[in-house]
């Protein structure tokens, strides 16, 4: 199994995602899902299996900030904006920067990519890096592809990466966007919140649903809270993972764990 180095999301998994398993991600905007993948991504290719990343929507600079953010445990906007950044901070970017380098990640952020493409990108990857761990695409309503409507075209790209999965033999993990419905409640997203959710929900083998009371709600007690309701796990029980979150430095950690 692929460890994803949240302790409760690898217990609900049974130690990680399997060979040929698709699992969805899903979430409003601002949630915090791409932040939580890049977790996943370090954790996968510290183990020193390649990652492919296919980034629709943040460029590889914003998500190579990102990742030296997390890492060096600095917030976002000292990287991006290192006028503003203390001089104390300067040694951890540097030694995250490096830490960074020595990964086996593959980041493409074309937009608008094409199921096919992402395809083909897996295969080179696999064939280049001479094995592949995972497969991670940032996010499905950001693709394209040929259907008569856009259900149609979402359902064949779900399927597809599905297959893709068990072809490479290694996981994929989806990302996709939550329906506006979930935002007329103030309670965690359901499965019937997923955008076309009959096609994901047939094709993906586990779906997680990421949370955070704060942005509906704002608290001081539940600024860094945060939950992932496995909703499907094909292979595993259904729960519910706490986490913690600290959005400064896009790290997602186990809660009660963090450092």
């Amino acid at each position: 199994a692929t460890a994803l180095g949240l302790r409760g999301v690898d217990r609900v998994l049974a130690g990680g995602l399997r060979p040929g398993e698709l699992m969805v991600l899903a979430a409003r905007p601002s949630m915090g899902k791409s932040a939580c993948i890049l977790g996943f991504m370090r954790t996968v290719a510290a183990a020193g299996k390649p990652v492919l990343a296919c980034s629709l929507e943040d460029s590889s600079s914003m998500l190579i900030s990102r990742q030296v953010a997390a890492i060096g445990r600095v917030p976002l906007e000292h990287v991006r904006v290192p006028q503003r950044a203390p001089d104390t901070l300067w040694e951890a970017v540097a030694s995250a920067t490096q830490e960074l380098a020595g990964l086996p990640l593959w980041v493409d952020d074309s937009a608008g990519l094409s199921l096919q493409q992402v395809v083909q990108k897996a295969t080179y990857v696999k064939r280049k890096a001479g094995g592949l761990g995972l497969v991670v695409v940032d996010y499905l309503q950001l693709m394209e592809d040929e259907g008569e409507t856009r259900s149609n075209e979402l359902a064949r790209i779900v399927r597809g990466l599905k297959n893709l999965a068990k072809r490479l033999g290694c996981p994929v993990i989806l990302l996709s966007q939550l329906s506006r419905e979930a935002d007329k409640t103030n309670s965690p997203p359901r499965l019937d919140h997923l955008a076309e959710s009959g096609a994901i929900e047939q094709a993906a083998d586990i779906i997680g649903l990421l949370w955070r009371e704060h942005r509906r709600n704002p608290k001081p007690d539940n600024k860094n809270t945060a939950q992932i309701e496995f909703a499907k796990n094909k292979n595993g029980a259904c729960d519910t993972v706490r986490l913690w979150f600290d959005g400064a430095t896009q790290r997602f950690e186990d809660e009660g764990e963090q450092a």
